[in-house]
């Protein structure tokens, strides 16, 4: 694919949802359920391009035996992870390559690089304020962003494709000057756009950015995984990859990580042998997007990988406007009592499944109600129950995104 015809995908990808979402928290007039596509998303975009000559994950497990492959054994479990997500040392101080060995396993099998933070919940900077100019600095986003920061986030997840990286950075700036806090306080979620300039793409990141990042972000993410990365193209996953370690190394980046990932992208980076794993993978996660199969793919092959998620209020945002999740996410509120709502319960819900929640808001009042959504206790039975709400009527990203009104964030 070239890079032209990927960028207008990702484009129209994000179009779509700039065009649905305006607040995050706001319900919206259900649209109309659109019909399942008779041809399934990758007949029409001709995914066996990607990846092709890679060997099928059931070949792949065929030849685990074999000496030349990578030597790892991890513990099977169907059971679906549901681990609190630590606050892991990163790199930034001492020797780099150092404290790379140090972490290195003795027969150099791969590590994860992970820091995510404890609390489980993001401000997302992209959809309602994407911008197509990332020179100009959008004064709403840099309010909502420093209202976020005041409301008690302290995760920022952004992207190169959003164009809003320099009003972030911005807010950064204020907050830290008005708040006396550290860079340190603030975990920095980044993404690339396409693969093809890795060193370039971060380093016009951090330029936007500004000083307030001090020269780092803790997650750099790959944005999709939607190019030719077979062995044969001119963007192979092992070179992609190999330079995405790299930024490891030298030291502007904590953590490495992939988006919109799917079990076919993610053995694509198994099978060569990579010295560090992804740390992350960002996907579409919400009841009616459980993802179960890949998340159990995630727990069995990656069990330290951790899982964010941006869309986790689809269901109540008009987004999606089938089944019974809101009826069910709004009688647990009310359950609860004390003013708890309805897109609390469904952030809740994916928090105590282990997944980061990736929300917006332009409402001071939602912001500070998404953060105390960490605290909402859902018992078993209310996880139950909201597992059960969104079944029947599932779509996932493994289907592609023209399959379903699913979009990129």
């Amino acid at each position: 694919m070239t890079k032209f015809a990927y960028a207008a995908i990702m484009m129209l990808l994000l179009h779509r949802c700039c065009a649905s979402v305006q607040d995050a928290y706001e319900p919206q007039p259900p649209p109309p359920v659109p019909p399942r596509l008779a041809t399934p998303y990758f007949a029409i975009y001709k995914p066996d391009s990607v990846g092709s000559s890679l060997k099928p994950v059931e070949k792949a497990r065929d030849e685990s035996n074999d000496p030349t492959r990578r030597k790892r054994r991890v513990k099977r479990s169907d059971s679906l992870p549901m681990p609190p997500v630590p606050r892991m040392r990163g790199f930034g101080e001492g020797d780099m390559m150092k404290e790379l060995q140090e972490m290195l396993l003795p027969n150099g099998a791969a590590v994860h690089v992970k820091n995510m933070p404890s609390l489980s919940i993001a401000y997302g900077t992209g959809t309602s304020w994407y911008s197509s100019d990332a020179d100009t600095i959008n004064e709403t986003a840099v309010t909502a962003v420093l209202d976020a920061l005041r409301s008690g986030f302290t995760h920022l997840d952004t992207a190169e494709l959003y164009g809003t990286e320099r009003a972030v950075g911005k807010a950064i700036s204020m907050y830290l000057k008005e708040s006396g806090k550290s860079r340190s306080d603030i975990y920095i979620t980044a993404k690339a756009t396409f693969p093809d300039d890795l060193e370039a793409s971060l380093q016009g990141t951090l330029q936007r950015f500004g000083d307030a990042v001090e020269g780092y972000v803790d997650m750099y993410l790959l944005h999709s995984p939607l190019w030719d990365y077979s062995r044969d193209s001119a963007m192979p996953m092992e070179k992609v990859w190999r330079v995405m370690e790299s930024l490891v190394h030298s030291g502007r980046v904590k953590s490495i990580g992939v988006s919109n990932f799917r079990e076919k992208d993610l053995q694509a980076i198994l099978d060569i042998a990579p010295k560090i794993l992804p740390s992350c993978n960002q996907i579409e996660v919400h009841l009616y997007s459980q993802e179960r199969e890949l998340r159990r793919f995630i727990s069995r092959e990656f069990p330290d990988m951790a899982i964010s998620a941006y869309g986790p209020l689809s269901p109540i945002t008009g987004l999606v406007s089938r089944g019974s999740a809101m009826k069910v996410a709004e009688m647990i509120a009310q359950e609860k009592g004390s003013g708890a709502t309805a897109a609390q319960v469904l952030l809740a819900w994916g928090s105590k499944h282990g997944i980061v929640q990736v929300t917006t808001t332009a409402h001071r009042d939602r912001m500070i109600a998404a953060v105390q959504s960490q605290q909402l206790g859902l018992t078993d039975e209310d996880m139950r129950k909201l597992d059960a709400s969104g079944e029947g009527c599932e779509f996932h990203w493994q289907h592609g995104p023209m399959a379903h009104k699913s979009y990129i964030s």
